[in-house]
């Protein structure tokens, strides 16, 4: 797991890695993690995990909570990237 800037976690994986932004959401929402997983009635540490990334996998019913929480989509605190894809992309930046 590697912090990418104030609010950014990037987590390594296969082809590619995700960025898990749950945190900057909840600093525009002016909104705490505790908050969070009150008003979700879920525990603490399941909302700290979608914000750092340390997540053996992805429930879909705390991701739909979060998104009706935060009035947000899936892509607004989580995002995958393929790194192939990427480098392709950053190739033809190049030229």
């Amino acid at each position: 797991m590697k912090k990418t800037n104030g609010r950014s976690f990037k987590v390594t994986c296969e082809k590619g890695y995700y960025v898990f932004k749950l945190e900057k959401l909840l600093k525009e929402n002016n909104m705490s993690k505790y908050s969070l997983a009150k008003l979700l009635n879920t525990e603490y540490k399941v909302i700290n995990r979608y914000s750092h990334g340390n997540l053996t996998k992805f429930d879909s019913k705390v991701i739909a909570r979060i998104c009706n929480a935060c009035n947000c989509r899936i892509e607004d605190f989580l995002e995958y990237v393929n790194e192939e894809e990427e480098m392709i992309l950053n190739n033809k930046e190049k030229v």
